[in-house]
């Protein structure tokens, strides 16, 4: 029975003592940090494979002004390990593909004490090109944060899927609706007088001017628009990509 006790005590120190190891190798090591992934349904979240790690922003679809030039995204990340008792800042880098579009971060990203989630909030500016898919991936710059990687190596880029595209595909028009429906009424086709017939009517969605056609209302809020347009900026008149003056006229 002696021999018994002495047994079960040191197989209890055993445990006992890797208990406060992994303790130690859990909480008293420096903070990781993880992207979190995104889902519809859930939301916000860090399951494997439940939900994206990328968003996809086109401005070729903004309606709501013309030619806005900015974007902001929120991103979520969550730290690993021991929550600290004082603030830890957090910076970030990407990489592109192509190069020619540009991120703004905020330089004052930080956990606050005993904080475990952060939001990123990220400006995005309108791609020089149209037409064309920007990849930015988002990561981590530790060299600048006061933490480390975490153990989800899936988890340490968030991609942002940025482009400027509104085509008659885009809009649901076909080029023979154009042309029988749309080009006696506004005149040829042009990408900006597309996209400027979509902001005038505020709906990107135009399919509907090939079956119900385009009304005098239509007609007349559209040139209300480019008259109100042309009028905020005199010396910068709308024109299209070819650098002609934009009318809609038949």
């Amino acid at each position: 029975m002696k021999k018994r006790i002495l047994y079960l005590a040191a197989l209890c120190c055993a445990l006992f003592a890797g208990c406060n190891e992994n303790e130690i190798l859990v909480f008293d090591s420096e903070p990781g940090i993880n992207f979190l992934r995104y889902s519809g349904v859930l939301g916000w979240n860090e399951t494997s494979n439940v939900g994206d790690m990328y968003f996809t922003r086109n401005f070729g679809t903004y309606i709501n002004e013309w030619n806005v030039q900015t974007d902001t995204v929120y991103i979520r990340a969550k730290l690993e390990g021991k929550m600290s008792d004082k603030p830890l800042r957090v910076h970030l880098k990407y990489n592109l593909n192509p190069t020619d579009l540009e991120l703004i971060f905020r330089d004052d990203y930080q956990f606050q004490s005993n904080e475990y989630l952060i939001e990123f909030q990220i400006v995005i500016k309108r791609p020089s090109e149209i037409d064309r898919t920007f990849y930015a991936g988002v990561s981590f710059d530790f060299e600048n944060s006061d933490v480390v990687a975490g153990g989800a190596t899936d988890r340490q880029v968030f991609v942002l899927r940025v482009s400027d595209t509104f085509t008659l595909e885009t809009a649901g028009l076909a080029e023979e609706t154009w042309k029988n429906s749309v080009e006696p009424l506004l005149g040829a086709y042009s990408n900006v007088k597309l996209r400027f017939i979509a902001f005038a009517l505020q709906n990107r969605i135009l399919g509907y001017l090939g079956t119900s056609g385009l009304t005098a209302n239509n007609i007349q809020t559209i040139n209300n628009a480019l008259e109100a347009y042309n009028a905020a900026n005199p010396a910068n008149p709308l024109r299209d990509e070819n650098g002609e003056l934009v009318s809609f006229e038949p």
